[in-house]
């Protein structure tokens, strides 16, 4: 869920919160229109009025004195948008800023001309804009992939969720990866798809099983 936080400080315990944590970005917002401030590693937001604030640089006295010294460098942005900011791109901009696009050079393992890479291809592609599909990651019983996903904006829907391989099986997990409800999911063309229900700020844990190469 988001955390919601007042912008006046009309009672001492208002004054106190004077900075709030937050990962990604904080937002300003009004009935038709707001203002996101996003960053890649300050989590420090102090929004009072109409002036948002991000504390860049702390200056601790312990465990390390020195910590305000040297070179720093970060990033953050401004990103207006219409209306609140469950009808923004802000979540997938915050991500995008985050988790910025790489590019690798990946040798051949093949003779030339006898293989080729695909012209796009995608571990997993989630059809709602308002699940997040936040990780990809090997199963800790070592049987198959975990893939984490979670509903962003409060809003409750019914997805696919597109793998960008062939499986055997496909269930929902609990938090620990305990096994759950069995999926039904549709193959063809080296890839998959499934479909699941999300409730509003859902976690879900989706376990599935590749198929193993003949």
């Amino acid at each position: 869920a988001h955390t919601w936080r007042p912008t006046h400080s009309n009672t001492p315990w208002d004054r106190m919160k004077f900075e709030t944590c937050g990962h990604k970005f904080a937002d300003l917002s009004e009935g038709g229109y707001g203002v996101s401030l996003l960053n890649d590693c300050k989590y420090g937001y102090n929004i009072h009025g109409h002036t948002m604030m991000l504390t860049l640089l702390k200056c601790p006295s312990y465990p390390n004195e020195v910590a305000d010294e040297g070179v720093h460098e970060f990033t953050y942005s401004l990103l207006p948008h219409a209306g609140m900011l469950y009808d923004s791109d802000t979540v997938r901009q915050g991500y995008m800023l985050n988790l910025p696009m790489t590019a690798v050079e990946v040798p051949s393992g093949a003779p030339a001309g006898s293989a080729r890479l695909p012209e796009s291809w995608s571990a997993v592609t989630v059809g709602a804009t308002n699940v997040v599909a936040d990780t990809v990651k090997a199963a800790e019983d070592g049987d198959g992939i975990v893939i984490r996903l979670y509903e962003s904006l409060n809003r409750r829907c019914r997805t696919t969720v597109t793998l960008g391989f062939g499986i055997e099986s496909a269930e929902l997990c609990d938090l620990l990866e305990n096994p759950g409800k069995s999926l039904g999911f549709e193959s063809g063309d080296g890839k998959t798809t499934l479909e699941i229900d999300v409730l509003p700020f859902e976690i879900i844990t989706l376990k599935v099983r590749p198929k193993k190469k003949k």
